[in-house]
């Protein structure tokens, strides 16, 4: 996997982690909304991936993790390694 490809990844987990936190600050069931939009998650990905590249390479250069989606991630399955 291209690092460009591994940083699409991971703002995809957070922008779908982002989702489904406001939802249930909203008390929204997502299982009853067909809530994926593809142009807005498209831009989401865009906006965010220079920041997220700077994100990654910081948490490379770090002790601890400091992206939320990996932390969020590897505390849900406890397999997942945090570095690349």
């Amino acid at each position: 996997m291209t690092k460009d490809t591994f940083i699409r990844w991971m703002c995809l987990v957070e922008l779908v982690l982002l989702t489904e936190e406001k939802a249930e600050e909203l008390k929204l069931d997502l299982d009853k909304f067909d809530w994926v939009k593809p142009i807005a998650f498209k831009k989401y990905i865009n906006d965010r991936f220079k920041s997220m590249e700077v994100d990654i390479e910081a948490e490379a250069n770090s002790k601890k993790p400091l992206i939320k989606p990996m932390v969020k991630l590897a505390s849900i399955n406890k397999n997942i390694e945090l570095s690349y």
